[in-house]
């Protein structure tokens, strides 16, 4: 008999949060800082700041090619030229050749996983005037690090994301030199329409309770469609930054504050050290993707066909990123590593590690990786 379909990802907004939202509203304005600006994504959140950096427009813009296409979108709708840099991504964490950088004078420095890499002050102390975007789409709001060492911090609040509220981002300032322009732009932003709100909200909701056992084949061939179009189609598209609707102020306000989770994380780390990032338990704890690095494309496809046999939908994080990429920059061939390291990565289902329902499954993961050689 076939185990029961284990969703990459699972219901993330609490249905109290969509209910309650009067008191969600309440609750957002304890989130309000003179240094926080709320914007309607991530994304645009990118774009907002580096348009306002008053910039020449040949300003270079760094970004690791190893990220979703969002963060290329942004940076292109300022019309900035774009470097893609060469990294490599592997169980010993995060590393970029330096040099890459020199001519390089914004970066957007990506944490990846949910885990805060540590690269950036020796990146400025080799380039004082770089300006650095902390990209921290995977990081929990609440564990936010305030760096001396960057200009500004993103975070993201769409869905599958520490705190899912299926959209809206939010833009940390920094540096005091950047703050007045970046004031009066904010306050001139528009809000996307009450009907449009609305609209979004209930495709929010559909899209929050589709990862489910009695939707899975439905969502399976919908999202197989959606890759195939993904890397057969341009991802072009303007950016057009707004503040934070309604809706979703009343969603965050009420997920920010919902109960915290007490399924542990670190579970993780009982996969193999060969296979697993090498973290602590509280660095386990914070992360929201739960990567296993295999030796090689091979391998990672064959492992990943086998969880799918046992009904476990691991998945290729940002699978079409060399493709998307190709629309912004001729130099992919450039950045080597990254696409060596990056056929190596495979992703579980949160709900694989933390939910003791799911133990046993979990236990065939780890010995059909412990027979790899």
């Amino acid at each position: 008999m076939r185990e029961k379909f284990l969703p990459r990802y699972g219901n993330e907004i609490r249905l109290v949060s969509a209910v309650r939202l009067l008191a969600g509203s309440k609750k957002f304005k304890n989130l309000i800082s003179e240094d926080i600006y709320f914007l309607d994504s991530a994304t645009e959140a990118i774009a907002f700041f580096i348009e306002n950096l008053n910039s020449d427009p040949k300003t270079v813009v760094g970004v690791p090619l190893y990220t979703c296409s969002s963060v290329l979108e942004a940076i292109r709708t300022t019309n900035k030229p774009i470097k893609l840099l060469d990294i490599v991504l592997d169980e010993t964490g995060y590393h970029i050749d330096l040099e890459q950088i020199r001519n390089v004078e914004v970066m957007v420095f990506i944490h990846y996983f949910g885990v805060y890499f540590n690269d950036i002050a020796i990146i400025r102390d080799m380039y004082p005037n770089l300006i650095i975007v902390e990209d921290c789409s995977h990081v929990l709001f609440k564990n936010h690090v305030k760096s001396t060492f960057t200009a500004a911090s993103v975070f993201s609040f769409n869905l599958h994301k520490p705190i899912s509220c299926g959209a809206g981002g939010c833009l940390v300032v920094k540096n005091d030199t950047k703050k007045s322009n970046i004031i009066k732009s904010y306050f001139k932003l528009p809000v996307i329409s009450f009907k449009a709100d609305i609209k979004r909200f209930m495709m929010i909701m559909i899209k929050n309770y589709a990862h489910t056992q009695i939707f899975q084949n439905i969502i399976k061939n919908y999202l197989e469609k959606r890759r195939k179009l993904r890397a057969s189609t341009s991802p072009h598209h303007n950016i057009q930054p707004h503040k934070l609707s309604f809706l979703s102020r009343c969603l965050l306000g009420n997920q920010y504050h919902a109960q915290v989770d007490c399924s542990s994380k670190s579970n993780y780390l009982r996969i193999d050290k060969r296979f697993r990032l090498k973290v602590n338990k509280a660095e386990a704890e914070k992360l929201l993707y739960f990567p296993v690095f295999l030796p090689n494309k091979d391998t990672r496809d064959a492992i990943n066909n086998s969880l799918n046999e046992l009904s476990i939908d691991s998945f290729i994080l940002w699978e079409n990123f060399l493709h998307n990429a190709s629309y912004y920059s001729d130099k992919i061939n450039s950045c080597p590593d990254t696409k060596t390291y990056s056929d190596r990565i495979l992703y579980l289902p949160e709900a694989l590690i933390t939910n003791s329902d799911n133990s046993a499954r979990f236990n065939k993961v780890i010995e059909l990786l412990n027979k790899i050689k």
